[in-house]
Parts: C-alpha cells; sequence; structure tokens
C-alpha cells in the first residue's frame, strides 16, 4: 500500500505528498525506512514521559520558546568553512571536515588578535549562493545566504540557511539554529562548531520579538509548545544515550 496523504503544498507531480518525500525531502533522512524507525522511537518515548508534560512544564517551555511561536526573528551573521565541493556537491575528501576544522580554528584565532567579523566574513564564509540571472526573478521559495549575512530570519528559515535538518540535528544532537535562535548572546561569537557543511562561528546582532504572545488556552498553539516539548527532550535523551554507547567496528 503507497505511504501517503494528501497536501496543498510540496506535492508529487500528481499532487500527493508521499511519506517518501516527506522524510527524504523535508526532514534530511536517508530514506523512509530510518524515519520510520525514528518515529515509532520518538512516539515510545513521548509515552514514556507522558507524565512529566504537566501545565507547568508547559508553561516554563513556552516562556523559551515565546519568539519563535510569535513570529520572532533573529538577525545573525555565520562564517562558514565548508567541507562541501560546490563545483559538483561532493565532500571535499575524506579528510573535508578535518581541513574545515582547521581553517575554522584559524578564523577563531583571528577574532581573538582583533579582526573584524565584518572582515573575516568576507574573506573566508564559504556558503554557497547560487547564481542570479539578470533574466530571471529570484523564486521566492527560499532566502539567499549572502555569505552569511543571513539579516532577520525565523528560526526555520535560520535552520535552512544553516544546511540544517531533523535528521541532522538526531545525528549531532544539536542545533546551531536554536543556539543562535534561543541562546548565544547577542554579540558575542560562538564557535566553531561541527554542522552539515563544515565548521560554523555565528555572532547574533539582535533579536527581534514577535507580535503574538503564546496561549496555551488554544489547542494549536498549545499543540505547539508540547510537540516542542517533546522534540527537545528527545534530542537530549537520544544525544546522552548514543554518548554511552560503545561503537565497535570489525
Amino acid at each position: 500500500m503507497a505511504k501517503e496523504f494528501r497536501t496543498d503544498e510540496g506535492q508529487s507531480p500528481d499532487g500527493v505528498l508521499t511519506m517518501e518525500i516527506v522524510a527524504r525531502g523535508l526532514k534530511g533522512f536517508p530514506c523512509y525506512d530510518l524515519y520510520l524507525e525514528y518515529y515509532r522511537l520518538r512516539k515510545s518515548f513521548e509515552r514514556m514521559i507522558e507524565k512529566e508534560v504537566t501545565d507547568e512544564a508547559l508553561v516554563g517551555h513556552s516562556n523559551r520558546i515565546q519568539e519563535f511561536l510569535g513570529d520572532g526573528k533573529v538577525d545573525a551573521e555565520v562564517i562558514l568553512c565548508t567541507a562541501v565541493d560546490y563545483t559538483d556537491f561532493s565532500w571535499r575528501g575524506a579528510d573535508a571536515f578535518d581541513r574545515a576544522r582547521i581553517r575554522s580554528e584559524e578564523v577563531a584565532a583571528k577574532l581573538k588578535e582583533g579582526a573584524p567579523f565584518e572582515e573575516l566574513i568576507d574573506r573566508f564564509s564559504e556558503f554557497f549562493d547560487a547564481p542570479v540571472f539578470p533574466s530571471r526573478q529570484q523564486t521566492a521559495g527560499g532566502p539567499r545566504p549572502n555569505r552569511g549575512r543571513f539579516g532577520p530570519q525565523s528560526k526555520s528559515r535560520l535552520k535552512q540557511l544553516l544546511g540544517e535538518s531533523e535528521f541532522d540535528e538526531l545525528v549531532r544532537g544539536y542545533s546551531i539554529g536554536d543556539l543562535l535562535f534561543y541562546d548565544a548572546p547577542v554579540g558575542e561569537v560562538v564557535g566553531p562548531i561541527r554542522g552539515p557543511l563544515g565548521y560554523y562561528l555565528g555572532r547574533v546582532i539582535a533579536r527581534h520579538a514577535g507580535g503574538r504572545p503564546v496561549d496555551l488556552t488554544q489547542p494549536n498553539q498549545r499543540d505547539h509548545v508540547r510537540e516542542d516539548y517533546v522534540a527537545r527532550r528527545f534530542l537530549e535523551w537520544s544525544s546522552n544515550a548514543v554518548a554511552k554507547s560503545r561503537v565497535e567496528i570489525r
């Protein structure tokens, strides 16, 4: 039986959004079967912590994600030392991330010596900006990285610009987008941090509060808060489980 459901956007040519498209295209998983295993494990975890998802816990969490649900945005700049070869979008060899890390550490050293972030982002940041032809208008779909000068972005747009996906977060156990959106001190450089495309150094210029307060009496907003709370708890749990695991290659 085909795994599918209907939606108004992100459809396949016949107007149907399949779970394969959701798993691979929207959530970044290598295949549907892996996403299915993840989904089942997360639902099992959600049942396990059911008694902990109290009104008090949701109120506390809603205070943290107020800016996200209230249309808040963050204005951030990010230097990416990439591991990607943009000529064919493959990795730059087996040691691509090691070389990206070394470059990022060199950039971090220059920042500590007093070099302006604005200067280094022009010299070293390696985000891919697809060429825009004068005869064509930029599609309205996705924002352009602009070498890492992102401008004010929602959390989902910020993660898109960073190259992050739900699968990436699961593998790494953290999100650079979440760090910049919620926690990074304004004006301070964070990183280098390994991410999906290489190593990142970020700086938050400003946060812009959203205009809509979170109202937990509204079912839709309550569901959003609950979903985000469970997702974060699951990410912490899975990250700790991986850290305690011993992997042997035979």
